[in-house]
């Protein structure tokens, strides 16, 4: 398929005052992340071809329950009030204790989006039950196959899925394909100028380690592991803040960067 080319635009001075002042009023720092990502299991039922699942295999393994926990209350002392994905790679749904880990974290981070992003081949209405309830705020649901699930819309259909699923169908004729910092291959071609995933995202794998992006699926660029340090310790490291603001102004030295065409979702 021919590659078509488009431009991402940077995000809009006003908008990154308004981050800025946010984060110094609450956190003490101008630049800070407002999104975390934790990936309690490293697998996926589903081998797409446009996810790095599709080419490696990283096992069936989980994230320890205390580095879990350690991360939620590293939050809570920070007073942190962003978002929530206990995603990855891994399909959050596959993990037994989910329902347990969503209501860890709600408990200690009462102020938090709690979103989780999923391809709903596993959730029930059970399920829906036990996790709103546990804290979940919003599933965003894949439609992978390009069409909307029965199982899904009929969960859609009830007042608890009204609130809380969004449901986004993957129509891969119409809409660009990320490459994962080129691991997989993309439909069209996206010319990123300007990046600010690792800036406003801390991304946590399985093993705890904090990695460049949501990009960086073979953990590449390790800025430090939660199991044995601090988030502010890691957040704070020269090279790691240099790296961040070359990313968010456009000059990619990493080769991940340089190969990488759009950004995630």
């Amino acid at each position: 398929m021919k590659n078509n080319l488009e431009t991402t635009k940077k995000v809009p001075t006003f908008l990154l005052y308004f981050y800025e002042l946010h984060n110094l009023l609450r956190y003490g720092r101008l630049e800070f992340f407002s999104r975390v990502e934790i990936e309690t299991s490293s697998f996926c039922n589903r081998r797409c071809s446009y996810c790095p699942n599709s080419v490696f295999d990283r096992g069936k393994k989980l994230m320890k329950e205390e580095t879990f926990k350690k991360i939620i209350l590293e939050l809570k002392k920070l007073h942190y009030t962003g978002h929530i994905y206990p995603h990855h790679y891994g399909e959050p749904l596959l993990d037994k204790r989910m329902v347990d880990l969503v209501r860890y974290t709600r408990v200690n981070l009462p102020y938090v989006w709690i979103r989780i992003y999923s391809n709903g081949d596993y959730l029930t209405s059970s399920l829906l039950r036990q996790l709103v309830k546990a804290g979940v705020d919003e599933f965003f649901i894949t439609g992978h196959d390009g069409f909307l699930p029965p199982h899904i819309k009929k969960l859609m259909q009830s007042k608890l899925g009204k609130q809380t699923i969004k449901f986004f169908k993957l129509d891969k004729s119409k809409m660009p394909l990320f490459n994962r910092g080129g691991l997989v291959k993309p439909q069209r071609k996206i010319i990123v100028k300007h990046c600010d995933l690792a800036s406003q995202h801390l991304v946590i794998d399985y093993r705890g380690n904090v990695v460049l992006c949501c990009n960086d699926y073979l953990a590449k660029h390790k800025f430090g592991n939660l199991e044995q340090e601090q988030i502010v310790d890691i957040w704070k490291k020269s090279h790691y803040q240099k790296l961040r603001k070359e990313i968010q102004d456009g000059r990619y030295r990493l080769d991940i960067c340089r190969k990488c065409v759009a950004l995630s979702p």
